[in-house]
């Protein structure tokens, strides 16, 4: 949604004739295979939850909860969760504030004393606190696992998030997240300049114009229309209905409290015997070509020959292209490295690897500082191989040690 359905929408809000329609029945299609993607998530979720009650392990919510449950949801409440909340309230007719694209929020109506409404939005900290948090067991009921999500706390201390502003009588929330156009419009000269163009394009992509809207299917459709209207949604905009919870992501920080059963078994790298059998990865390539297959082989092995080589006295010279840069990266570190011990170090660094831009602006102003020569790719092509190229004096001969991936 933030890429492909972003350029497709784009495409036909500016074609006339029959190329818009072309581009309009793209965007209803994508909506309908959305639609049955979202049914069938939500029958695996329910599924995966019956699984988890018959191995005694509950995901409850606020109206679940027994009294010294509750306690302990507002001490974790009031110690963690309210000091990252920061409540909008929402003027008569007014747009929302701009939020951020990907974060997941509540959307509140408050039944005032005067039978009065008011509309109010909560972000849901997820980038800060766990999703999942762990409940004591009911005091009745011994030998169960309970957990809450981070959304069902809030609600259940919603009230006090506004108490003492409103005389609050009800208060009924509901998840949405909306998804921006995360696509950066930059030109395609390959200058010193686009660093700058880049990170500048970077601080606006958490606001670009919003292209999906998923709420909680319970939202009543006055509520739902309110929010529309003030998020100025349009009708290349693809509002579409989901379950109470979003950022399905945050599933694979789920904790294990059951058996060691319930947990896939981690899957080691595999080793080389190739390069295992020498004393280091020079010796085992210097035999001949070795053939390894990621992720079932260890990265361990190109990490080795690399930092191997920013040390060793014979290597000259290291060439490499680097794509997406981790932000701690044992690959730039030890490009540093080897410019710090004279090797002659040229790096090829994509900035336009998405998602992963800030972390390459950020690398090659430190990879430039040590002395690394950084070029910033080549004009019109984006780099997304893998390689590197190590130089390295043996007696009389210089040897040169290939990586491509």
């Amino acid at each position: 949604y933030r890429v492909r359905y972003a350029d497709v929408r784009r495409l036909a809000a500016f074609a006339k004739g029959r190329e818009k329609a072309r581009w309009e029945q793209l965007l209803d299609d994508i909506r309908d295979a959305v639609g049955d993607l979202q049914m069938r998530f939500d029958h695996v979720y329910r599924t995966c939850l019956a699984e988890l009650r018959a191995n005694s392990i509950y995901l409850i919510d606020e109206r679940q909860i027994d009294e010294p449950q509750r306690e302990f949801v507002r001490r974790y409440f009031f110690g963690r969760v309210m000091p990252a909340l920061s409540p909008i309230i929402l003027s008569d007719n007014s747009p929302i504030p701009q939020l951020e694209d990907g974060s997941i929020n509540l959307a509140v109506r408050l039944q005032l004393a005067n039978q009065n409404s008011r509309y109010a939005i909560v972000n849901i900290p997820s980038d800060r606190l766990p999703r999942f948090v762990v409940l004591p067991a009911p005091t009745a009921q011994t030998g169960r696992q309970v957990l809450m999500v981070l959304d069902n706390i809030i609600r259940a201390c919603l009230p006090e998030v506004f108490e003492g502003v409103f005389p609050i009588t009800q208060a009924d929330a509901f998840t949405f997240k909306l998804t921006r156009d995360a696509e950066l419009e930059l030109g395609e000269g390959i200058t010193q300049s686009l660093v700058d163009a880049l990170a500048s394009s970077l601080k606006k992509r958490k606001l670009g114009d919003p292209v999906r809207l998923i709420y909680d299917r319970r939202m009543p459709t006055d509520m739902l229309d309110t929010l529309v209207r003030r998020l100025r949604l349009g009708s290349y905009d693809n509002v579409l209905p989901g379950a109470r919870y979003h950022n399905s992501k945050d599933f694979m920080d789920f904790p294990n409290l059951g058996a060691r059963s319930l947990e896939n078994r981690p899957l080691h790298p595999l080793k080389s015997p190739l390069i295992e059998a020498q004393r280091n990865v020079f010796a085992a390539i210097a035999e001949g070509d070795i053939l390894l297959n990621y992720p079932y082989h260890s990265f361990r092995y190109t990490e080795q020959l690399l930092s191997s080589a920013a040390i060793d006295p014979g290597v000259r010279s290291i060439q490499v292209t680097l794509y997406r840069i981790a932000r701690e990266s044992n690959i730039a570190n030890s490009l540093i490295c080897a410019a710090l011990n004279g090797k002659d170090v040229l790096a090829i660094v994509e900035l336009r690897a998405r998602f992963d831009e800030a972390a390459n602006i950020d690398w090659p102003k430190r990879l430039t500082e040590a002395g690394v020569h950084v070029i910033f790719g080549v004009p019109g092509l984006k780099v997304h191989a893998k390689l590197m190229l190590i130089g390295r004096q043996e007696g009389s001969q210089l040897r040169r040690y290939a990586h491509v991936c």
